[in-house]
C-alpha cells in the first residue's frame, strides 16, 4: 500500500473521529439539557401533587364538617317537624273544645 493512500486513510480516519467526538459532545450536552428538564420536571409535577394533597385533604375535611353540619341540620328540622305536627295537633283539639272546628 502506498504511503499516499495509508495518509488518505489516516486523514479520513482522523475526521471521522473528529466527527464522531462532535457528536458525541453534542449528544452529551443535549441529554444534559433533557436530564435538567427532567429534573425541574419531576421537582414541579413533585409539588404539584403535594398541592393536590394539601387541597384534597381540605376538600375531605371540609366535606366531613359539611357532612356534620346537615346531619345536626337534618335532626333539627326532624324536631322542627314533630313541634309542628304536635301544634297542628293541639290546635285542632282546641278548635274542636271550643267549638270553632266543627
Amino acid at each position: 500500500m502506498s504511503t499516499e493512500r495509508l495518509t488518505e486513510i489516516l486523514n479520513y480516519l482522523s475526521a471521522m473521529s473528529r466527527d464522531i467526538g462532535e457528536f458525541r459532545s453534542e449528544t452529551k450536552s443535549r441529554l444534559e439539557g433533557l436530564e435538567t428538564r427532567m429534573d425541574r420536571f419531576e421537582t414541579s409535577m413533585v409539588a404539584r401533587f403535594e398541592a393536590m394533597n394539601v387541597k384534597f385533604d381540605e376538600f375531605r375535611s371540609d366535606v366531613r364538617r359539611l357532612g356534620r353540619r346537615f346531619h345536626v341540620i337534618s335532626e333539627d328540622m326532624t324536631e322542627l317537624r314533630g313541634d309542628y305536627h304536635d301544634m297542628n295537633k293541639r290546635v285542632d283539639a282546641l278548635e274542636r273544645k271550643t267549638g270553632i272546628l266543627e
